[in-house]
């Protein structure tokens, strides 16, 4: 399923205490994969458990793209991950906008409102680099995430 939102009225950035949210930096990629494979462990599958590799075909630096935008929440005390998502960017409609691109979080740290910092902060950074709309892809069947994706205002669309 593809949703899309307006960048007007965006949510406030609320970071639950014990976290932070920060961008990637050079040699988080394996923990990246890592986070991703523990996110996904609890639901229906419809991909293999990511390696390493699948870091750099996620996020290809091919059309101007950059890493840093990628959102990671890690909690302070010992700077574990504990959640991401990504403020891409991508053609949808034949026009460039805004990408919402794997939002996950680590079971261990689910039913802080995580997801929604995450989230709320890659709306924000999409914004702030010119884009006024956002769309994602996701699967009905992540009933959780398709609620939050509602809450922060994602409509469904056909395309």
């Amino acid at each position: 399923m593809r949703m899309i939102r307006s960048l007007n009225e965006l949510p406030s950035v609320v970071v639950p205490e014990g976290y932070r949210l920060r961008n990637y930096r050079a040699g988080d990629e394996q923990a990246w994969v890592d986070l991703i494979n523990a996110a996904f462990s609890t639901e229906k599958r419809t991909f293999d458990p990511l390696v390493r590799e699948s870091f750099e075909r996620e996020f290809p630096l091919s059309h101007g793209e950059s890493r840093e935008w990628i959102l990671l929440a890690e909690r302070t005390p010992d700077g574990a991950l504990a959640g991401t998502t990504t403020a891409w960017e991508a053609e949808f409609e034949g026009r460039r906008m805004g990408l919402v691109h794997w939002v996950a979080v680590d079971p261990a740290h689910r039913g802080r409102r995580l997801g929604e910092a995450l989230l709320a902060a890659a709306l924000h950074a999409m914004k702030a680099r010119g884009h006024t709309e956002a769309f994602l892809n996701t699967n009905t069947a992540l009933v959780s995430a398709v609620q939050l994706y509602e809450r922060l205002g994602f409509v469904p669309v056909e395309g």
